[in-house]
Order: structure tokens, then C-alpha cells, then sequence
């Protein structure tokens, strides 16, 4: 597998011409550039980033960002107003799912009309046919007119013809969302098996953790711009905190600040947490953020005995807990954590508000210490839990979240025993016989 890049954008930008009236447009012309009738608006500004086979970049940003503008020039839609763009490969843009079939064709001749579109040879599209029509799973239905299709299955067709043409490069950008549950496991199951035979893939969704599961790297796109770049896990969190500081990144940067003064003034984690940070540290990044109107000021993870501990046996009975301190008064008040693996995956996502649990409004200065009590019936390996104190359910506005506040293991007792994936059921029944 080549190691040079399919995808190399140095710089480049894309500018729109808003005409105010159409007859600006022929002024514009007349004048020959002398004099300006538009307004100019700048999608994308100075981008530049580089994408290798095999590998996947995710794209991630509010509506309007220039997720769109991006994919569009990779595509070959539009060129850069400014920049050099190089493209090197086949591109399946999965952007606007069958934009190039026609309604009056049955779903037969809609593939090899589509497929055609994407640049495949007629032999080429016999050669995959069935593979076509298998993936999408809509029987007798492929000899029917597409306007007689439901939504589900026209999605369905366009996106089987699109990931089966052979590509270079795919494009993805939020086609995942067609189709129920199952075909959309098949479709992240294939753009896996695409992505492993070498298929670079830039992947846009604004759901993250499909990000977490399909990405090597990630980049945030606002206003036109790069905002942050980095490793998946990272970039999904502090993308969650952009959102939280209402995209300003000014504001962001000064509550990154301001957190990270106060934990490192405050005695947040004991010595064996701050140890056990340390020494995970190329697995989990600690991170922080929120508007400081709480500050979590201690978290850590019990048994039963009271004990503090950092490694618990799998199926073990933890507690998790979470001390706060308020600044500000408020009415309602949330708290909650998650538990993930050292892939960023969440396995638990506990709250206040989801236990029907009733808090009681806050007075500046109150300090207050939530507790967690579960089981952990989880495989053995590595985990973090990331607490977090929010001002409801529904607003993704924190006054404090911590990212990987405590790094534990979780150790099998049973060194024979396998387990395969992450739960394993404490109550379980298996049998056999001879008939």
C-alpha cells in the first residue's frame, strides 16, 4: 500500500459571487471586472490537510461550517478559488444519494445509469451487479420503476451502487442515516472492509461516535476554517466543548484556561489517580471544561469496604464518587458520567436525571457529593470515567466536565476464560443434548 497521498489540499479556498439581482450579473460582465456587483462569500479559508490510503478523516462542524464546500471540491464539483488541490483516484461521493437516477427507469437500468455517472465501464457493472442488488435488498423490486420505490429503498439502491464502483476515494457525508438499524451496521461494516483494502475515505457525520468508531483523524471545520485537527477521541470531546462555548473559540480557550488553573490548584484526584493518569497517559488525555460555575473537586471509585481502588475483578460492585462545589445559585442541576474503553467507546452513560433521581436547588457555595453504585460485568482492559455537572438533560451546556478524571483496570479472575466483546451477563444458562 502506497504511502503518498490520494487527497493533498495546500491552502486552498473557495469563494461565492452573491448577486443581489440578475442584472448585477450582467453588469458585472459589461464592466469587466472595473467595478464589483456581488458580494463575496468565502466558504472555505486556508485549508490544508493530506489523506493516504487506508486511512479515514473525519470532518466535523455545526451546519454552514464548509463541511459540504470541502467534499464538493474534492469531488470535482467546483474548483478552489484560491490553493492547489491534488486528487489522485476514482472518487465515490456518497453527497446527494441518487442524484443521477431517473425516476421512469426500473432499478436495473437505474445502476448501470448510476454506476455510469460514478465512472464505471458496462463490463465493469456486470461484474458487480449482483453484489449490487444483493447489498441494497430490494427483490423483484429491482425490475420496477424507482418511482414506485419507497425512500428507504431508493437510499438503499443509490447507496449500493456507490460504495461497489471500485473506488479510490469515498466520500461519506451523513449517508449513513438511510435505512433501518441493520443495513446501517452493514453499511459501517462495509465501508470498513473498503477503508481495510486500502480506500481512503473522508467521513462527515455529526453523530461522534460514529466518528470515534470509523476515524483515524479528525479535523473541525468553522466558518470555513480549521479550527482544531487531531486523533478522533480527542477532537470528538473538544468539539462537544466548542459546541458548549456556542462556537466561540476565544471563549472556549479561556475556559480551558481558567479549568485547567483550578485543577491544577486543587487537590482533585488523589496520588494514586494523579499516578495512575500519568502512567496512562498515552491512552487517556485529561481534558476539561465548562462555564466554572461548579468545579467537580474530587472523583474516585470504591468497594463496598470503602476501600479506594484502581483495579476492580470483572463483575465486581464499584461506587463511583463525584464531589462538587457550586459558585452560582441555580434551580435545576444535573450530574452524570461516563464509562469508556481506551478507544473512546462509550460503555455506560449514567445521570441524576435518567435514576429519577430529585436534587435539590443549588446555593452558591453548596458542595455536594453524588454517588454511583453498579456492578461492573465488563471485559478485562483498560477504562476512564468522565464525570461531568450540567445545568439540565437536554442543553449540552456543562458548568464542569472532566475527560478521564479516573483511569482503572478491570482484571478476570478466571485466567482460562474468554470474553467476547464488553458485557458479560452475570446470570447465564448454556446446555446441551442429544437428539
Amino acid at each position: 500500500m502506497s504511502s503518498e497521498p490520494l487527497i493533498r489540499a495546500d491552502g486552498i479556498s473557495k469563494c461565492y459571487r452573491l448577486y443581489r439581482r440578475n442584472l448585477d450579473r450582467l453588469r458585472q460582465m459589461l464592466w469587466l471586472g472595473q467595478r464589483r456587483f456581488y458580494e463575496e462569500l468565502w466558504a472555505l479559508k486556508d485549508v490544508s490537510f493530506e489523506l493516504e490510503q487506508g486511512r479515514t478523516l473525519g470532518i466535523v462542524g455545526r451546519n454552514g461550517s464548509g463541511k459540504s464546500t470541502l467534499l464538493q471540491l474534492i469531488a470535482g464539483i467546483f474548483p478552489p478559488t484560491q490553493g492547489h488541490l491534488e486528487v489522485n483516484g476514482r472518487v465515490s461521493a456518497l453527497l446527494e444519494l441518487g442524484a443521477g437516477f431517473n425516476f421512469e427507469f426500473t432499478g436495473r437500468e437505474n445502476v448501470f445509469l448510476y454506476a455510469a455517472v460514478l465512472g464505471m465501464r458496462r463490463q465493469q457493472i456486470e461484474q458487480h451487479f449482483d453484489d449490487i442488488i444483493a447489498f441494497a435488498e430490494i427483490g423483484d423490486f429491482i425490475d420496477a420503476p424507482v418511482k414506485t420505490y419507497s425512500s428507504g429503498m431508493f437510499l438503499r439502491l443509490a447507496f449500493s451502487v456507490a460504495i461497489n464502483v471500485e473506488p479510490d476515494i469515498l466520500i461519506v457525508d451523513e449517508a449513513l442515516a438511510v435505512g433501518d438499524g441493520r443495513f446501517q451496521q452493514r453499511c459501517m461494516t462495509r465501508i470498513r472492509q473498503l477503508r481495510d483494502q486500502g480506500v481512503a475515505i473522508l467521513y462527515v457525520s455529526h453523530e461522534m461516535d460514529s466518528v470515534k468508531r470509523v476515524c483515524d483523524k479528525v479535523i473541525v471545520l468553522n466558518d470555513g476554517q480549521i479550527v482544531n485537527q487531531g486523533d478522533p477521541f480527542h477532537m470528538t470531546n473538544w468539539y462537544l466543548a466548542y459546541l458548549t462555548a456556542n462556537f466561540d473559540l476565544e471563549a472556549l480557550r479561556a475556559m480551558e484556561a481558567s479549568a485547567a488553573a483550578a485543577f491544577d490548584g486543587e487537590p482533585s484526584l488523589d496520588g494514586v489517580a494523579a499516578d495512575r493518569l500519568a502512567q496512562a497517559a498515552s491512552e487517556f488525555r485529561h481534558f476539561r471544561h465548562g462555564d466554572g460555575t461548579a468545579r467537580i473537586r474530587e472523583t474516585f471509585l470504591t468497594l463496598d469496604d470503602g476501600r479506594r481502588v484502581d483495579h476492580v475483578a470483572m463483575g465486581e460492585t464499584v461506587t463511583l464518587h463525584i464531589e462538587a462545589e457550586f459558585y452560582e445559585s441555580s434551580l435545576q442541576h444535573v450530574v452524570g458520567f461516563y464509562l469508556r474503553d481506551k478507544l473512546g467507546t462509550d460503555i455506560v452513560g449514567i445521570n441524576t436525571y435518567q435514576e429519577q433521581l430529585t436534587l435539590p436547588e443549588i446555593q452558591a457555595g453548596d458542595r455536594y457529593e453524588y454517588t454511583f453504585r453498579l456492578p461492573l460485568h465488563i471485559k478485562s482492559g483498560t477504562y476512564s470515567l468522565s464525570p461531568s455537572v450540567a445545568y439540565n438533560q437536554v442543553a449540552q451546556n456543562w458548568m464542569d466536565y472532566i475527560e478521564n478524571a479516573v483511569v482503572f483496570q478491570v482484571v478476570d479472575t478466571v485466567p482460562t476464560r474468554t470474553v467476547f466483546g464488553f458485557y458479560y451477563p452475570p446470570d447465564r444458562e448454556v446446555s446441551f443434548r442429544k437428539k
